[in-house]
């Protein structure tokens, strides 16, 4: 039978780990899922638009593997702004068709 008694503040310090890997995995899931929703999103604006990812930010976006994305706070802030910008540029787009005298 073991009579030891363990170290108290082990054992907090590697709960408080657990608990926190399993919120990291938590908000990596939301993270994720925000960011998959918003690429298939900007993918439909920029198809019905008939058009390319602009930057290289934009190509990270909308050509590689969701997991290859980092999904820091800046980036998905950025990847939301695109999502507003997008449909202001397909309105325009679909204007100047209308206007277009050809």
């Amino acid at each position: 039978m073991n009579t030891t008694v363990p170290d108290l503040r082990q054992f907090l310090i590697a709960l408080s780990l657990y608990f926190s890997q399993d919120d990291m995995n938590s908000l990596r899931q939301k993270r994720l899922g925000k960011f998959s929703e918003a690429k298939l999103s900007i993918l439909g604006m920029l198809e019905q638009l008939e058009a390319e990812p602009d930057s290289s930010f934009e190509r990270n976006v909308v050509c590689e593997e969701d997991e290859a994305f980092v999904l820091s706070a800046d980036n998905l802030d950025a990847v939301e702004v695109r999502m507003r910008i997008c449909p202001c540029s397909a309105n325009m787009e679909q204007q100047l068709k209308a206007n277009a005298p050809f």
